[in-house]
């Protein structure tokens, strides 16, 4: 993530200038710190929830976090 990137750009002495992205999910809520630019070639809008409002949640589905970080590889 850009928040996981900033520390170690700045750890090896560089400065950012801007971040790309294939896919900006933030919904325009999320800028990068220190007013960095964000450049993203696709953004998406998701319709979110308070979870008493939930239709999901009223049905007991369980919540699934997106993201790829624990897709698993392999058969």
């Amino acid at each position: 993530s850009v928040m996981e990137l900033m520390p170690l750009v700045e750890a090896a002495g560089a400065k950012a200038v801007g971040f790309a992205a294939v896919v900006d999910r933030s919904g325009g809520k999320f800028s990068p710190p220190g007013g960095v630019p964000l450049f993203a070639l696709a953004k998406l809008n998701f319709q979110t929830y308070d979870p008493a409002d939930c239709p999901l949640c009223r049905q007991g589905t369980p919540a699934v976090k997106p993201g790829s970080r624990a897709m698993k590889t392999g058969s």
